[in-house]
């Protein structure tokens, strides 16, 4: 028989258990589980809810614990206003059953068993309810007392967990609003002065038009220029307006009424925006329909969902951007010239790679202490050699390209330095190893004896390039570029059959 002093002393293991869940840096997900551990273990429970109401005021209940979670369980509403709104801890003479529905009306059984509800609470405040009921044991006023004790620290812990989770949140947001910053890198005085300007414009509300070609950082540039503006805490929404089929973004920007496609309401992204920044990019792909939708928010500060009649007031800050030149659109009917003159009250012009040399190192270095950050690895250095070749090469996808190279190669490097072997044949073959060491140019031999290899190939692989690449152990682009680089014309090697 087992001994009743025995069973009234609280197990250690699930009540220490349960108190280091609650204690270290608690989150919500193992401050439950450990609660519905430690109440199961400690009080031979059968069934268990946590409940978190709406309101201390409200009846409506949200559970985050129902064990077992297959059943439905139903509170004595008197015995939840006592807990709830007289913050008594009680102990109830019965528990109900939901029996199934006879006629259109619902049946509840009482069953005549002990059971214990307790607030939950912090620093004071009833934040919710914990029931316990069990079909072994008889609960007494002891253990009720130590439930209550124990609700004491799950009510404290949870509310803990909450304030962990808020704050994760908002140094998570930060982390993105400082990497947004440290992104845009360069010493070269045309970027200096760029951001300079930007961050002027930042602390203003003023839209801004970002034009240069692809690939030059336009998205970075706004992304930055959102997060050190007085709208930082607002949302930041990026959206390609290339993307988007015909018909298709006046849905996406605008949203759309209930009916008009779908059964509910679906916000746009410039209402999902309010209060922050919209980033339109390659805003030159709008159509005029659009754009005179564009034009109305802009001017009235509302928009008109899809299939709706009532506006909705947003307030949303516009940085576009486009890659093209849009005084030909303009001319030809094709771009709103009202509608650019009030995107662009401020234009910044981002310069293309090519034109600021010196930075590519700057970024390439950048790109790779970043890449090899996320996989928890020391960056590996760039070899003088494989810098002189990434400056010279002409980049003509600007900054993008030289990110997805970097990427690349700090994903497969295998040594701690990145070398001229590591480098594409066409970025190697655009650097300066092909200079002596007092400045002059080495002769075309090498030039030559690529020529010469590339054509050999090509007369073995009976004019397949395929083929030929691959005895060249190249890629075929990359042997596409050296027949291009050096006009090799197959058709004049009478020895040579083309087959592809």
């Amino acid at each position: 028989e087992v001994d009743p002093a025995a069973r009234e002393r609280p197990s250690l293991v699930p009540l220490l258990k349960v108190t280091s869940a609650l204690s270290n840096r608690p989150n919500m997900a193992r401050v439950l589980k450990q609660a519905a551990y430690a109440v199961t273990r400690l009080f031979e429970a059968s069934r268990i809810a946590l409940l978190w109401p709406e309101g201390i005021e409200s009846k409506r209940l949200t559970a985050l614990i129902i064990k077992p979670s297959e059943q439905q369980l139903v509170l004595p509403l008197p015995l939840t206003e006592l807990v709830i709104k007289e913050n008594q801890a009680v102990l109830w003479p019965y528990a109900l059953s939901d029996l199934e529905f006879a006629k259109g009306q619902r049946t509840l059984k009482q069953e005549s068993r002990p059971t214990m509800a307790v607030p939950l609470k912090a620093q004071g405040n009833v934040l919710g309810l914990l029931y316990v009921e069990s079909q072994k044991r008889a609960y007494t006023e002891k253990d009720l007392n130590f439930l209550s004790f124990l609700s004491n620290n799950i009510g404290s812990a949870l509310v803990n967990a909450e304030l962990v989770f808020q704050l994760d949140h908002r140094l998570a947001a930060e982390e993105v609003r400082q990497e947004s910053v440290g992104n845009f890198v360069g010493e070269d005085p045309q970027i200096r002065a760029l951001l300079a300007t930007a961050g002027q414009i930042a602390l203003t509300d003023a839209r801004i038009l970002l034009t240069g070609e692809v690939g030059t950082g336009k998205e970075v540039l706004a992304g930055r220029i959102h997060a050190t503006s007085q709208r930082k805490q607002g949302p930041f929404m990026a959206v390609n307006c290339a993307s988007f089929l015909p018909g298709q973004i006046e849905s996406a920007l605008f949203g759309q009424e209930a009916g008009v496609i779908g059964e509910e309401d679906s916000p746009g992204l410039l209402e999902q925006a309010d209060g922050g920044t919209v980033f339109l990019q390659n805003v030159d792909h709008l159509s005029l329909s659009v754009q005179v939708e564009l034009l109305r928010v802009i001017e009235e500060k509302v928009i008109y969902r899809v299939g709706a009649t009532r506006p909705r007031p947003v307030s949303t800050r516009f940085i576009s951007s486009t890659s093209v030149d849009l005084d030909p659109l303009i001319a030809e009917g094709e771009f709103r010239d009202d509608l650019f003159q009030r995107l662009s009250e401020v234009s910044l012009d981002m310069p293309p790679l090519r034109e600021i040399k010196d930075d590519i190192i700057v970024l390439a270095r950048h790109f790779l202490s970043q890449a090899s950050r996320t996989r928890g690895q020391a960056p590996p250095q760039l070899d003088p050699v494989a810098a002189g070749c990434l400056r010279a090469y002409p980049w003509p996808g600007n900054v993008g390209e030289l990110k997805n190279l970097i990427s690349q190669l700090a994903m497969f490097a295998t040594r701690d330095r990145i070398v001229l072997d590591d480098l594409p044949l066409d970025i190697r073959l655009a650097g300066e190893v092909f200079q002596t060491p007092e400045g002059e140019r080495i002769p075309d031999t090498l030039m030559e004896a690529e020529k010469i290899l590339a054509r050999r190939a090509l007369v073995r692989a009976n004019g397949s390039i395929v083929r030929a690449a691959e005895i060249l152990g190249l890629g075929e682009d990359q042997l596409d570029k050296v027949i291009q680089r050096y006009a090799i014309s197959l058709i004049q090697d009478q020895d040579l059959q083309l087959t592809a």
